[in-house]
């Protein structure tokens, strides 16, 4: 008989090589990292950073988290030096100012654990330098040394990922640096990381200028963050706007002045929209754009009224015991 072999007085089958199939072993996909939205501005007085507070991780998971970091903290306290001399004399001392000798200011997307190691080491580094070109090697070199710490640790396609904005100030000078991965470089304008990126640097495209102040930097700032809230998934929240300001303060926008300036933005985006329509539309009369032109300036006029109406009450409350408490 065919495939029938006798052999050593045993029965052997002989025939095509049955090929059972692997089972197939479920591999563990790497977690989505949190995401975010965060962008960084230089000024002629300063630098502003700002970010969204919504982090996601995976797929369901959603919670409130500031990503905009200060070292070695917020405006901290000054010491008064008085001389020997002085406290001899007993007469009002000549106080000599002591503050930090540097101020970094961190924002981050990507695995929240992560950055917030790296920002710790890397905060270690600029402190020990002594001027801003050593600050920023180090800021270099501590980024290197930090992902070849780290990273062999985990699969090659499993690496956390850090893309971090950098606002550093010292005495000398400020600066603004942007870090992927193990790479540092210095912005010379303006630079986005996180999930938004494409839309943040759409929108700054059109309304950033070099060498604007810290002021309309922060104004542009809002208007990307509502605009990449509203439209990227991802991101969301609320908005933190910080400046960093050429003597080495920091503060944050209130959230009522970002309240107040969001509503502005929705109101300018209505007032202008019969406007841009009007503007390609050939079948309208002169009368009917000139209409359109005509209600379009008197809301403009009044958000301006509104502005000043609100600066007056604000500088009013200033004078007041309610600025001085």
């Amino acid at each position: 008989m065919k495939n029938l072999a006798l052999k050593s007085k045993s029965l052997s089958i002989v025939g095509p090589k049955l090929v059972l199939p692997r089972p197939k072993v479920p591999r563990l996909e790497r977690a989505k990292p949190p995401v975010t939205i965060a962008s960084g501005f230089k000024c002629r007085d300063g630098i502003v950073i700002c970010a969204d507070t919504l982090e996601t991780v995976g797929d369901y998971g959603k919670r409130q988290q500031s990503k905009i970091v200060i070292k070695p903290a917020p405006n901290p306290t000054l010491l008064v030096a008085l001389t020997v001399e002085e406290l001899r004399k007993g007469s009002a001392p000549t106080p000599t100012i002591v503050g930090p000798r540097c101020i970094a200011v961190f924002a981050g997307a990507g695995e929240s654990d992560f950055i917030d190691k790296l920002v710790e080491h890397l905060w270690t580094q600029i402190e020990s330098a002594t001027s801003y070109a050593d600050r920023i090697a180090a800021i270099e070199e501590g980024t290197i040394e930090f992902h070849q710490r780290y990273w062999p640790v985990y699969p090659s396609d499993q690496r956390p990922e850090a893309h971090v904005l950098v606002a550093l100030w010292t005495p000398q000078r400020n600066g603004l640096l942007k870090i992927i991965g193990p790479i540092v470089n210095e912005v010379s304008a303006y630079e986005s990381v996180g999930f938004g990126v494409s839309l943040s640097k759409y929108l700054v495209d059109r309304l950033y200028e070099n060498g604007m102040s810290v002021s309309d930097a922060s104004l542009v700032a809002l208007y990307m963050l509502d605009q990449v809230k509203g439209h990227v998934q991802y991101c969301g929240g609320e908005s933190q706007v910080l400046r960093l300001t050429t003597e080495g303060r920091t503060d944050f926008l209130w959230n009522y002045d970002i309240e107040w300036a969001t509503n502005r933005f929705v109101e300018f985006d209505n007032a202008l929209r019969p406007m841009l329509v009007a503007v390609g539309e050939m079948q309208i009369s002169d009368d009917q754009f000139d209409e359109r032109v005509k209600a379009f300036m008197d809301r403009i006029r009044k958000m301006r009224v509104d502005l000043i109406r609100r600066k007056d009450a604000i500088d009013s409350w200033a004078d007041s015991d309610g600025g001085t408490k």
